[in-house]
């Protein structure tokens, strides 16, 4: 545990005190559980007229003592709740409504309780059953109001986000909501980690908090960083790593992920013969998109790939193909300008999926395609796209810094990285699949600037000759020949 986060714990914990219930087991010993807290009734109901209450089917609800009415109040409304044991030592329970006696679930809704009455699933029978949780709920130690939640220490939620994440259980847009007194709600800065889930909704017992929308984790479990205790004592861990599904959805298994196309999207995905539920038909006629269309094709192909499941490749490929096809009508330069910059975007998004090399080859011809399209300032795409490198190499430390690490750190004063939220998530990669990554994006830049006229070429010369210079010392420091022969292919 960080200094950072023990001192958060220590001096919000002196507060609860004041105001929290004490454990049977623990008594108030805090960074051994979540406790109840005066007024979590009241952070009930305010929950309870909630859109993502309302609106859902199945609930995730960790087995915090501050959640023990949600869970029965949960029940008595019809949902079905989805839940684990302390610790997640004896894994996840199913608790269904439709399944237990009206009259025990205040019973079912208790740690002790709920065992007597649910039914135990492990993830492949998740998987089986295509089980879909639509709101995640925890109680936890401090949250501040941008959503960035610390529990006990101990990562049991985030262990839970990841592992249900991975079997496609929960997505990307599944919402988060903490459940915290007042005294636990922070208007500090907080730290999170790569692997913190950030809460969507914080609820208190005086009001009910929604923060602007924030990335979730989408890396898995990181087994390197993975306490080894952990491992031992929560099976699931043990079962997933047998799976081999670690850090994206189902891919061996038969599970195909129900997809759901947001609503926003609707008049996009009809004029290209596409249904919410992702299937589409072949011979949909062509027709003229403008720039909001392409760009909501372009965020749909996003979703389908952070899923990365091979089931969504042949709409992947129906998507691209139609960008292709169609007759764009792109208002401006600028409209084209952010189209090509979030096909950049997804580019890195792509590189922690485990159908890259699939997913590259798609985003390059769509990438390339607009570009072809929109030859103003191409001369700044192409030098984007050589610091995008170049930050990319810096991030890593050079790959790696091999037996001239002064050289390598001359270099490194010669250019300012600027740090990114992708690039660090991506740096999360095996070696193997970080250099795909490198190879594809150099081989985006010697294919951007075989469009380039010979006009543009001489104006940007001097520029790109310093830059070509650069990444081509930093790949000769790593030895990484392959590299060096794609970027030799790159010249004005």
């Amino acid at each position: 545990m960080s200094s950072h986060k023990s001192d958060v714990r220590s001096n919000v914990w002196s507060e609860l005190i004041k105001v929290a219930l004490p454990d049977s087991k623990f008594h108030f010993n805090f960074a051994e559980f979540i406790a109840d807290f005066q007024g979590s009734s009241k952070a009930t109901n305010f929950f309870k007229q909630d859109d993502s209450y309302r609106l859902s089917k199945v609930l995730f609800i960790t087995p915090d003592n501050c959640l023990e009415q949600l869970r029965y109040e949960a029940l008595k409304d019809g949902k079905t709740v989805l839940m684990t044991t302390y610790g997640i030592y004896r894994g996840f329970w199913l608790l269904d409504p439709a399944k237990i006696d009206p009259s025990r679930y205040e019973y079912a809704s208790t740690l002790d309780g709920m065992e007597k009455v649910a039914e135990h699933l492990s993830l492949e029978k998740m998987i089986e059953m295509q089980l879909k949780v639509d709101v995640m709920i925890t109680g936890t130690g401090a949250i501040n109001k941008k959503g960035v939640r610390f529990g006990k220490g101990h990562g049991f939620f985030d262990c839970e986000w990841a592992m249900l994440y991975t079997i496609g259980v929960i997505n990307k847009s599944t919402p988060a909501v903490a459940f915290v007194h007042d005294c636990q709600l922070l208007d500090q800065e907080l730290k999170p980690e790569v692997f913190d889930t950030v809460c969507d909704i914080v609820v208190t017992n005086s009001q009910l908090l929604k923060v602007e929308p924030v990335p979730k984790p989408y890396c898995g479990i990181l087994w390197d960083l993975l306490d080894p205790k952990m491992y031992d004592t929560i099976p699931p861990l043990q079962e997933l790593k047998k799976l081999d599904l670690a850090t994206g959805p189902v891919k061996r298994l038969t599970y195909i992920p129900t997809l759901e196309i947001d609503d926003k999207y609707r008049k996009t995905i009809q004029k290209i013969g596409v249904s919410s539920n992702g299937s589409f038909t072949k011979n949909s006629p062509i027709i003229s998109l403008n720039g909001l269309d392409v760009r909501y094709i372009l965020e749909i192909l996003q979703y389908l790939i952070e899923i990365d499941h091979n089931s969504t490749l042949p709409l992947q490929n129906y998507l691209v193909k139609f960008i292709r096809l169609a007759p764009l009508t792109l208002e401006s330069h600028i409209q084209r300008g952010r189209l090509i910059t979030l096909v950049q975007e997804i580019m890195l998004v792509n590189s922690t999926t485990k159908n890259s090399t699939v997913h590259f080859k798609l985003l390059v011809n769509v990438y390339c395609f607009l570009v072809k399209e929109c030859t103003a300032k191409i001369s700044l795409r192409v030098l984007n796209l050589m610091t995008l490198i170049q930050d990319f190499i810096m991030a890593a430390h050079g790959l790696s810094i091999g037996k001239d690490p002064s050289r390598y750190m001359e270099l490194v004063a010669e250019h300012r990285y600027r740090s990114n939220q992708k690039i660090e998530q991506a740096l999360s990669l095996p070696v193997e699949q970080f250099q795909t990554l490198l190879y594809y994006l150099l081989k985006l830049l010697a294919t951007i600037l075989q469009l380039t006229n010979n006009s543009v070429k001489r104006k940007m010369k001097n520029q790109f000759l310093a830059k070509r210079e650069r990444l081509q010392a930093f790949l000769i420091l790593n030895g990484n020949i392959e590299l060096l022969k794609l970027l030799k292919q790159c010249n004005v």
